[in-house]
């Protein structure tokens, strides 16, 4: 670190919860609180678990995160409010208070900070839906960080005329504004001149741990696996292009590694007796999954809510040093030289056996050599540049 930056501490509102990320559940979020931490300008973090918008989520909330207890030091606890240490650098405030006031919970979290000694600090927010009252915090500078478009998304479009009023006020008022997708302009339109591209990371040597041990689910499948990991929704992927794909390949496995939302494309999907539905896996193993894939796919929908993402899963892929084929979703055209890129379902099945076909030890060191500027790391060092910048 340079003698002449600063240090910094950061007061983070996430859209998740600290117990969901111990739980194995990674996001954008979670990555990037966990380089902050060890990045050596950031002092310390007061990280705010997910604040509940619905009573569903209230109640989830306080028994997942106030009547359990949660890895870490409890620092304080009342009926409504956890604080906690799950780590030295982070402090955790979990609370549900929000869904009674929430001008007054970020009142008791400037308190607290204040209290605590926190100082010269950023107010970074991942969560579009508590915007309005974030002049109740004290703060030196203040980072919004655009994950996808909530307006866009099936789980908020009820809040739509809340998000869009959001999506104003963080406009006028953040100081820094990240973004996935170029598309994301388009959400604080007119642009102004604090928005910056920073697409997804990587975390290098996680994915490229080899481990010995494989999983039976995965490991009794018949070869070649045409692997995919990610969300199964039915406003997020193809589903006509997994059936093609069962379809033209019945010599060849598929399988699909993450959570189904509804039951009929559950029930859909396991029809065909070549495609494996393994469920959802955790962040700690699912390197050792998309290492048994020999061709890694993203068939996305090319849709209102997929333009506003860029996919991590290409990342995961790249980062294991598998063959890829995608639809053209955002994101994917800066590895255009390293995967192939298509939205026809016959071809898109041509691109998937080509590449078994083909596959061999150099590319796979140039797609691990492409990937290498693509860490985490990396990632938050831009971050923090533009934060020196604008203080």
């Amino acid at each position: 670190m340079d003698k002449n930056e600063k240090k910094y501490d950061v007061i983070m509102f996430n859209m998740s919860s600290f117990t969901e990320w111990d739980r194995g559940i990674s996001n954008r979020n979670f990555h990037i609180i966990d380089h902050l931490k060890n990045n050596p300008q950031i002092n310390r973090i007061l990280a705010i678990d997910y604040l509940p918008h619905t009573w569903k989520r209230f109640f989830r909330n306080w028994y997942e995160n106030i009547i359990n207890t949660p890895n870490g030091k409890t620092l304080k606890l009342t009926p409504f409010t956890r604080i906690y240490q799950p780590d030295k650098k982070i402090t955790v405030y979990s609370t549900i208070k929000n869904k009674l006031s929430l001008r007054g919970t970020l009142k008791s979290i400037n308190k607290y900070a204040k209290k605590e000694g926190y100082e010269n600090f950023i107010l970074w927010s991942n969560y579009p839906l508590i915007t309005e009252y974030f002049d109740e915090i004290d703060h030196d500078i203040s980072v919004f960080d655009t994950v996808d478009n909530w307006c866009e998304h099936a789980s908020y479009k009820k809040f739509w005329p809340k998000l869009k009023k959001n999506y104003e006020i963080i406009r006028e008022k953040a100081k820094l504004i990240f973004i996935l997708s170029s598309n994301s302009e388009k959400i604080f339109h007119p642009r102004k001149e604090n928005i910056y591209q920073i697409t997804q990371g990587i975390d290098l040597g996680h994915y490229q741990i080899k481990s010995k041990l494989i999983n039976n689910d995965i490991a009794q499948i018949p070869k070649p696996i045409i692997g995919y990991v990610g969300v199964i929704q039915e406003n997020r992927i193809y589903m006509n292009l997994i059936e093609h794909i069962a379809q033209k390949n019945p010599d060849k496995s598929i399988v699909m590694i993450g959570p189904i939302w509804r039951k009929e494309d559950d029930e859909r999907l396991r029809q065909y007796s070549n495609i494996y539905l393994l469920g959802a896996k955790t962040y700690q193993e699912i390197h050792d999954y998309i290492n048994q894939f020999d061709v890694g796919i993203i068939p996305h929908l090319v849709n209102e809510f997929i333009k506003y993402t860029c996919p991590m899963k290409l990342y995961e892929y790249m980062a294991c040093g598998i063959p890829t084929v995608t639809t053209d979703a955002p994101g994917v055209e800066q590895f255009k030289d390293y995967i192939k890129i298509t939205n026809d379902f016959d071809e898109f099945n041509k691109f998937i056996n080509e590449e078994l076909k083909t596959n061999s030890q150099e590319k796979i060191d140039a797609r691990l050599q492409a990937i290498k500027e693509h860490t985490w790391a990396k990632k938050i060092d831009q971050m923090l540049s533009y934060v020196n910048e604008k203080m």
